[in-house]
């Protein structure tokens, strides 16, 4: 009877036992889920939606898989022109606007500011049939610029060449990195980062927001039937995330009508060059000051002395003496979208987009040597817990996110080479209303 009593009593505490053992488990997955997957999981799946956007009165275009969407032999016929100095620095040129949205349907006066705070968004044209841009005859007696030009500085470690000159690793990965204003939804930085792991070397291509993209067939027939040709600067290659959403484009990987219309566009305008896109982060401005803090701020290099407007005394001066300087997140944003220039006597003028990318470029050369350590491979939950906010990408499976994760640890260890270009062209005007256009292949 004892020995009856004693086994029931031991199965009873193996029970309890088991039960602790259970719940134990049960909270250290519960913590290893929160802590680890589930920052996983939320990263992997901060892909970017499509959005409802303004479709100009119901009209939408239909490009099927395949079609044709930009003719780049109409390049060949465009003729050099004098660079135009960045529209912010001649004042009797009206300042270069994004393409219209529904945002800029109101009073110009209470939009508000740009990427540039110089310029302001153009109401939406009312829809008329207008000639393509082959058939406008450019001004004449055009504007010239009312302060002497200054040619940019080079900036140490950045090349510059056109786009007919690149030529990427045919088995390289491709990420396309975008950096967005929500305000003006162009994509003015879009920079190919080419990462070829049998050569060991991560190309970093900057393509010109200016580059004049030809449109043919059905896009084009939509711009003009819209009205939307009218609009200054929408043949630019920063436009073509908008133009994407406006006509519903359907054919891409991504699904994002923005994204994968960029993406094909910039793989059409250059054919030889392998550019074909795996992947793409988006990053939110709002968000890079974070990102830029979460690693205690960055020591970015000035090329130039770095004159600032005083608006309150309406005075130019020196703020940052040419060399490096560790600039917190706000700061570092304010470095990498600003290509107006100022010296002692004010504003000068300069050819502005492929100067800020020259010095993005060597930001994110030296940034990344501060980001891409063996001890933050190690902060990979903090980071993207951190990111997941403001930084939309098509990384979404464990696959992808093992090759970057060893790639990273690689780039860590100095296996990497890195090279940085600035991919613009000849200045032309094919529209005829000086809005700084450039050939990419010549």
């Amino acid at each position: 009877m004892k020995k009856d009593f004693k086994k029931k009593k031991n199965n009873g505490t193996g029970s309890r036992a088991l039960r602790i053992f259970v719940n134990i488990f049960i909270v250290v997955f519960v913590v290893v889920y929160v802590s680890t997957l589930l920052p996983l999981v939320k990263f992997m799946r901060n892909s970017l939606k499509n959005e409802p956007h303004n479709d100009h009165g119901g009209e939408t275009v239909v490009v099927n898989p395949g079609d044709k969407v930009i003719d780049i032999s109409d390049l060949e016929n465009l003729e050099e022109v004098t660079p135009t100095p960045d529209p912010a620095t001649v004042t009797e040129q009206p300042a270069e606007t994004p393409p219209p949205t529904e945002a800029s349907t109101e009073d110009p006066s209470s939009t508000p500011e740009t990427e540039d705070p110089d310029a302001t968004p153009t109401p939406t044209p009312t829809p008329s049939p207008t000639p393509k841009p082959a058939d406008v005859a450019p001004p004449t007696g055009a504007p010239g610029p009312t302060v002497p030009y200054v040619p940019d500085p080079i900036v140490e470690g950045v090349s510059k060449t056109a786009g007919s000159n690149v030529k990427l690793q045919p088995d390289a990965k491709n990420i396309l990195l975008l950096g967005y204003d929500n305000k003006s939804d162009l994509t003015d930085t879009m920079i190919v980062v080419s990462i070829c792991e049998r050569t060991k070397t991560v190309d970093c291509y900057s393509l010109a927001r200016d580059a004049y993209v030809p449109y043919t067939g059905a896009v084009q027939d939509y711009l003009v039937r819209t009205g939307l040709n009218k609009s200054k600067g929408i043949y630019k290659l920063n436009a073509c995330y908008p133009i994407g959403k406006f006509i519903k484009y359907k054919d891409g990987k991504f699904g994002n009508s923005g994204i994968d219309f960029l993406c094909h566009i910039i793989g059409a305008m250059m054919p030889d060059a392998n550019m074909h896109i795996d992947d793409y982060i988006f990053v939110d401005p709002d968000g890079m000051a974070k990102f830029v803090d979460l690693f205690g701020g960055a020591d970015v290099y000035f090329s130039e002395d770095r004159w600032v407007m005083n608006s309150a005394t309406g005075k130019t001066e020196l703020k940052y003496t040419k060399g490096y300087h560790h600039l917190n997140g706000a700061e570092t944003v304010t470095f990498l979208r600003t290509r107006n220039r100022y010296n002692e006597n004010g504003r000068i003028s300069s050819t502005g987009d492929p100067y800020r990318k020259a010095n993005q470029l060597r930001f994110i050369r030296d940034f990344s040597k501060k980001v891409i350590t063996i001890e933050n491979v190690g902060r990979i939950n903090e980071i993207m817990t951190t990111v997941s906010g403001f930084v939309y990408h098509s990384i979404n499976t464990p696959s992808q996110l093992a090759t970057y994760t060893k790639f990273a640890t690689d780039f860590a260890a100095g296996k990497y080479t890195v090279t940085t270009v600035v991919v613009s062209g000849r200045s032309i005007d094919p529209m005829g209303d000086h809005a700084s256009y450039v050939n990419l292949m010549y």
